[in-house]
């Protein structure tokens, strides 16, 4: 919006904010809705809020909740539904001040009314929605879009995430249904390879098949990745993943291998952390028992792919989404589920970290902290001990103290159980298909 609150609407129409409202535009949805959106919740919740009313005003004059939106429409790059995760970070980390229901009415429309998504000029909010409700996944030959196996994963992230938002505002009937939605990630897990994979409309596995590039020969299952790269991201699940592999220790071995390479590129086998899909992965330990690896790993990421030289990140930084990677990664935590307020936790940075928050001062104390010294021995939250390697945001959104002890040597004691493990969401497992 202009100076005197005026802006180009996504109907082509001129309209002006209301109550000193600024109306914003250019949101990167499939980058930033994995950290980006949950910072500027926790520290600019003001911002925020205009932020998410903006994408409801784009939603109310477009027609659709934008994917990409830039100034005055959709570009309608890349897939998958972000504006759900993306309203539901912002509020669950503190940006409240918009119409939250209207939001919540026009994101649970797009998500499970397909007669919404009647083309328009650039995209459908959500492609192929037809197919993945019937379904349970987005099937080779899909109807538009792009990566069949990429889209039915990020719809499943999107409806983790609104089924959240859902249950913040009161709405249990649409929670319960998109948490049935969001476990579909389910019906592409192949027991026989061990990968989500892309499969016909009968049910079976579609041919083609390969871990390593040019994926499928006809459509592609993978956007900017590899079933590699692609098989980590259920993060409001993970020990259902992990039970489908064979068990944390299994898919902690896994992701060793995955870690071989820290920044792959496209068509690896191995991790790429210069790209979205993969920026959820070195937090992953924590939730299979060892979490120091995460610890070390994270560091590792900080310190070998990022810099102050002009080419110092290890990709696009996507409107922002690497550099709250970063600020994330230095504070020691991520918020690995979207929609939720659960933090992962690593390790700090620095020895001393003060985050000023609205709703009072967060301290974080590092003893020990060193560029080698990245393990966690011990730590206390608000003056209690604590084991688990994660912790809620509104545990510390009033203010509080988390002080870590830290040291170069690895605590395989500290947070490793599996009682103390990072919340995983099976609601609605029982409705998954059997391929």
């Amino acid at each position: 919006s202009d100076a005197n609150g005026e802006y180009m609407g996504y109907d082509g129409h001129v309209h002006a904010t209301t109550d000193g409202r600024v109306q914003y535009g250019v949101f990167s949805g499939w980058d930033i809705y994995r950290s980006e959106c949950q910072l500027l919740g926790m520290i600019a919740p003001k911002e925020a809020g205009d932020m998410a009313q903006s994408l409801l005003m784009d939603y109310q004059q477009g027609g659709a909740f934008p994917r990409w939106g830039v100034m005055i429409e959709d570009s309608g790059v890349m897939m998958g539904d972000p504006a759900a995760p993306m309203i539901a970070d912002f509020y669950t980390f503190g940006a409240t001040n918009f119409d939250a229901q209207a939001a919540l009415a026009g994101l649970v429309r797009a998500a499970m009314d397909p007669s919404v998504n009647a083309p328009r000029t650039k995209t459908n909010e959500r492609d192929a929605l037809e197919d993945y409700l019937k379904l349970g996944y987005v099937p080779e030959h899909q109807t538009g879009g792009y990566g069949n196996v990429s889209m039915t994963l990020e719809y499943a992230s999107a409806d983790f995430a609104l089924a959240q938002f859902a249950k913040a505002l009161g709405d249990e009937t649409d929670y319960a249904v998109l948490m049935q939605h969001a476990q579909n990630w389910r019906n592409l897990f192949n027991p026989q390879t061990g990968y989500l994979q892309m499969r016909r409309r009968d049910g079976s596995w579609a041919p083609g098949f390969t871990n390593v590039g040019g994926v499928y020969d006809k459509d592609r299952a993978y956007v900017e990745g590899t079933a590699g790269q692609y098989v980590w991201m259920v993060p409001f699940n993970l020990k259902g993943l992990a039970d489908l592999m064979g068990g944390p220790e299994i898919a902690a071995k896994r992701l060793d291998k995955f870690f071989t390479k820290l920044n792959g590129g496209f068509n690896s086998e191995y991790a790429y952390l210069g790209n979205e899909p993969c920026l959820e992965t070195p937090w992953e330990y924590c939730f299979f028992g060892q979490p120091w690896k995460t610890q070390s790993l994270v560091r590792q990421a900080m310190t070998k792919l990022f810099s102050a030289a002009d080419q110092g990140y290890p990709g696009n930084d996507d409107v922002g989404e690497m550099s709250s990677w970063y600020i994330f990664a230095a504070l020691g935590m991520y918020p690995e589920l979207p929609g939720s307020d659960v933090l992962v936790l690593g390790s700090p940075q620095f020895p001393k970290i003060v985050m000023h928050l609205p709703g009072g001062k967060v301290t974080i104390i590092g003893h020990g902290a060193a560029k080698n010294s990245p393990f966690v021995q011990s730590l206390t939250v608000n003056g209690h001990t604590w084991n688990k390697p994660w912790v809620r945001y509104a545990g510390i959104s009033r203010g509080g103290s988390m002080v870590y002890e830290l040291g170069p040597v690895a605590n395989t004691n500290w947070g490793s159980g599996p009682a103390v493990a990072p919340p995983s969401y099976t609601n609605g497992m029982a409705q998954t298909s059997s391929p």
